[in-house]
C-alpha cells in the first residue's frame, strides 16, 4: 500500500466513529470547515476545568481557554502528529496559566508599616500568606501533569467519566 493510500486511511474516520483529534488537526490544516470547531467543542470543558485548577477563578479560566484555543489555531502548522494533540493542547494551556500567575504580583509594603511601633505582632505572622509556597506550586503543577498523562492513557469512556 502506497503512502498516499495509507495517509488517506489515517485521515478518514470509520463510519459511525468520531474522528481522532489528530485527524481533525489534519482536516483543519487542509481548510475543512468545522474541523477546528469540533476540536474546540470536544476539549473546551476539560480545558476550562484544567485552567480553573491552575487559577482558581472561573471567569479567568474561560478567558484563558479562549486565548489558548486561539494560540493553538495559529500554531497548528507546527503540531507534530507523532504526539497526542491533548498533550500539546494542555501544555500550551499550562504554560499560559503559569504566565498569567507570574504576572500577578503581591503588593509591596514596608515591614515597619506592618509591625507598627509596638512590634505587637511577630514578623512571621505578618509575612505569612495564604498562597502556597513556590515549591508547593511546582509540585502541584507536576502532579496535575502526571494525572493528565495518566488520564490520557485510559480508554475514552473511562477518561470521560473521570474528567
Amino acid at each position: 500500500m502506497g503512502s498516499a493510500a495509507s495517509s488517506h486511511i489515517l485521515s478518514t474516520a470509520a463510519p459511525g466513529r468520531e474522528p481522532s483529534d489528530e485527524q481533525l488537526v489534519e482536516r483543519s490544516l487542509r481548510g475543512e470547515a468545522g474541523a477546528f470547531e469540533q476540536l474546540v467543542r470536544r476539549h473546551q470543558h476539560g480545558l476550562v476545568q484544567h485552567l480553573f485548577r491552575h487559577t482558581g477563578k472561573r471567569e479567568l479560566a474561560h478567558d484563558l481557554a479562549q486565548d489558548v484555543f486561539f494560540k493553538v489555531y495559529r500554531a497548528l502548522p507546527r503540531f507534530d502528529p507523532k504526539y497526542r494533540f491533548t498533550t500539546w493542547l494542555y501544555r500550551i494551556a499550562t504554560n499560559r496559566a503559569i504566565d498569567v500567575l507570574r504576572k500577578k504580583r503581591a503588593p509591596e509594603c514596608s515591614l515597619d508599616d506592618l509591625l507598627g511601633d509596638d512590634n505587637s505582632r511577630s514578623r512571621k505572622d505578618t509575612l505569612a500568606g495564604t498562597a502556597p509556597a513556590p515549591d508547593e506550586c511546582f509540585a502541584l503543577v507536576e502532579l496535575q501533569e502526571c494525572v493528565q498523562r495518566e488520564l490520557e492513557r485510559l480508554p475514552g469512556d473511562y477518561r470521560q467519566l473521570l474528567e
